[in-house]
């Protein structure tokens, strides 16, 4: 189920941003232990660092990317961000680009949501998953599997110290605000 999120509407982080790498979050998280967080920014932080355009969180999000309800079950700081500063690092063949070249020289990229048997439909962009290209397969030379990811990367480069550290609480609580991470 996938839903058009107006991103125009979307908070804004106070910063000042950080161009974090993951070895620059990783350092602030050895230092700064994750207790008494704010569930509320964390929350805010979700929605400025674009990730509810395109991920489900709960029953709130996109959904055209990867849900991130149980992100915390399956993933660590580490591969958090690097999926959130690199997301071309490991990309699901569930969420997996094509590239096609056309006939005429020109190449088009996206996700294959529709293969119909004279064309297929393309997702380009996350933040309008419902704008579909649609392709005559009669105009295609060639088709292949791409390795890029539609997210962009650096979503979090608008954050400060304390945002980051809320959204990374907030991802890891699933949004459960009883969770220990949380100012009670």
């Amino acid at each position: 189920d996938v839903k058009s999120i107006d991103i125009s509407k979307l908070p804004k982080a106070k910063g000042p941003g950080v161009a974090w790498t993951v070895e620059s979050a990783l350092e602030m998280l050895k230092e700064e232990p994750l207790v008494g967080r704010s569930l509320a920014n964390g929350k805010k932080m979700f929605s400025a660092g674009l990730c509810v355009a395109c991920h489900r969180f709960g029953t709130e999000g996109g959904g055209i990317g990867p849900d991130l309800t149980n992100l915390a079950k399956r993933s660590d700081y580490k591969a958090i961000l690097e999926s959130t500063l690199q997301p071309n690092l490991v990309v699901s063949d569930q969420f997996e680009q094509h590239e096609l070249k056309m006939k005429d020289g020109s190449v088009v990229m996206g996700r294959i949501v529709v293969d119909e048997k004279d064309a297929y439909s393309l997702v380009q962009s996350g933040l309008e998953p419902l704008k579909l290209k649609k392709v005559s397969k009669a105009e295609v030379a060639s088709k292949k599997a791409s390795k890029l990811s539609m997210m962009p990367p650096g979503l979090i480069n608008t954050m400060n110290k304390e945002d980051i550290l809320d959204l990374i609480a907030y991802l890891i609580s699933g949004g459960d605000r009883k969770h220990e991470l949380f100012d009670r």
